[in-house]
């Protein structure tokens, strides 16, 4: 393979899934896995790897309700059993389809459009859509902050770090990419008591953030080696409607931290919701855009855990304008279907181009050569990572 290549990785759900964050279908069961009763004071609980308040935890019981008298499902019931401290909620998976639906329908709701038979008032509908909104963006954003993200990490270290232009398209907006990138990019180095910088991981989001309470990505902005566009945006932006301002967050600190807990009046995270009609504001656009220039030079394309499904309209247009002088495609996807959809949107290039691999461990060791950790050098790397967020912080 040419050393100077120019490589093209597009991430789906499926490529966060193995380090801990749920696809769709998986979200509500996401939400109250590993939930419990009163913490300490008896006055906070869990659910969805966050501490909430009693007082504040039936604030979910409208979305649940609504999402109930749309489905045949007993959400509102979980939600009960929890706040009256019984037992955890059983977990149970509402499929891709009727979670889309019911987001779809509530957006479609909050902006004034009219279905028979429902009696809620418009602000009432506007309130369980940005309670929705929270929960969703809360379940997605702290998924993956409990596991060792031991798939990307070898992502990044094989994959990104090859000789060549590596853009990243991305269709998932939490950060753990984005935060392996940060600690590679500029490790402590204990022996010198200073950071270490890696010129080849410097990346660049594709976006001119006007504020930041990130000040050190710029430093790697400014010398970028690796594009990274995430065309669904990310839980670390925002987006001010009104000043068409663009500001940036550490991934570690997503920008949804506390805008449920505050009500949920804010609604300015530069996010797309899962719903089938996008409404992509300016910022996103321009991503979109330089993604689209980017693929269009691509020489290697490899597709990670993406299905490119009918209601993503803008991604499948994206990928068939894939050029036809492609010298290799990658797909990574356990379903067949799915990995002939993509090949067929990509214009059904010749075989001998093309490596199909049905997870994303098969894909780093064979492809790469990455050693996707065991146990034991987790809790290693786990603990270095500890360390550095420490020294960030002093």
């Amino acid at each position: 393979m040419c050393p100077q290549s120019s490589y093209i990785y597009i991430l789906g759900a499926g490529a966060s899934k193995p380090d801990g964050v749920p696809v769709t279908k998986e979200i509500f069961s996401a939400a109250f896995h590993g939930a419990s009763g009163p913490r300490n004071d008896g006055l906070s609980y869990r659910l969805s790897n966050q501490t909430w308040p009693k007082e504040q935890i039936l604030e979910l019981q409208p979305v649940f309700k609504l999402f109930d008298s749309w489905n045949t499902t007993h959400l509102e019931q979980d939600l009960l059993d929890l706040y009256e401290n019984k037992p955890t909620p059983r977990e149970f998976i509402v499929d891709t389809q009727r979670f889309e639906d019911f987001y779809s329908r509530l957006y479609y709701m909050s902006k004034g459009r009219k279905y028979n038979g429902c009696e809620l008032t418009e602000d009432q509908i506007r309130n369980i859509w940005q309670k929705a909104k929270h929960l969703f963006y809360h379940t997605v954003g702290s998924a993956g902050w409990h596991r060792d993200r031991r798939h990307y990490q070898a992502f990044v270290e094989k994959a990104l770090t090859r000789p060549g232009a590596h853009c990243v398209i991305s269709f998932n907006i939490d950060s753990l990419l984005d935060d392996l990138l940060y600690d590679r990019c500029k490790s402590f180095d204990p022996r010198k008591g200073d950071y270490d910088r890696r010129e080849e991981l410097a990346w660049s989001y594709g976006i001119v953030f006007e504020q930041t309470s990130w000040p050190q990505y710029y430093e790697f902005f400014d010398e970028a080696k690796i594009s990274y566009y995430k065309l669904h945006g990310s839980l670390n932006w925002r987006f001010d409607q009104g000043s068409q301002r663009t500001s940036l967050c550490h991934p570690q600190n997503p920008c949804d931290c506390e805008s449920f807990r505050g009500g949920g009046a804010k609604d300015d995270l530069l996010v797309i919701p899962p719903v089938e009609e996008k409404d992509f504001p300016l910022p996103l656009r321009t991503v979109w855009k330089k993604a689209s220039d980017k693929l269009s030079k691509a020489e290697e394309l490899c597709v990670i855990g993406y299905s490119a499904p009918d209601v993503d309209r803008e991604a499948v247009a994206l990928l068939r304008r894939t050029p036809s002088s492609l010298k290799r495609v990658v797909i990574v996807n356990p379903s067949e279907d799915h990995t002939q959809r993509i090949l067929g949107l990509l214009g059904n290039p010749s075989g001998e181009i093309v490596t199909r691999y049905v997870g994303f461990k098969e894909y780093l060791e064979k492809e790469l050569g990455g050693e996707v950790l065991g146990h034991n050098t987790q809790t290693k790397v786990k603990k270095e990572r500890i360390h550095r967020i420490q020294q960030r912080r002093s």
